[in-house]
């Protein structure tokens, strides 16, 4: 059986609130195969992109596998909509507050 699925961000590990914050900033979740089902100006991306922005933004190296399985543990195998729904709350708290 799976982990537990992250319903509040103070419930992510350091590494995964990187890929929840990179991800809400930027408008993207670390699956591809999501794109034809993500509303605009939502993209799916390759994972390995997640992890490099991630790098260059916050000069933190999460491992391969760490976006998809946060993308995993936000819920996206069985409710991709209730994933894309934290990931936009947590963009539009990051937007109100002004962080970069």
């Amino acid at each position: 059986m799976g982990r537990k699925r992250i319903t509040a961000y103070e419930d992510a590990g350091k590494k995964m609130k990187l890929v929840i914050d990179y991800c809400a900033r930027y408008a993207v979740v670390p699956r591809k195969s999501d794109d034809p089902n993500l509303p605009s100006p939502w993209e799916g991306v390759p994972a390995n992109e997640v992890q490099q922005g991630i790098l260059e933004k916050f000069g933190v190296n999460v491992s391969n596998g760490t976006p998809t399985y946060t993308w995993q543990r936000l819920g996206a195998d069985n409710d991709l909509e209730g994933a894309l729904k934290f990931l936009q709350d947590r963009r539009e708290e990051i937007l109100e507050n002004g962080q970069k």
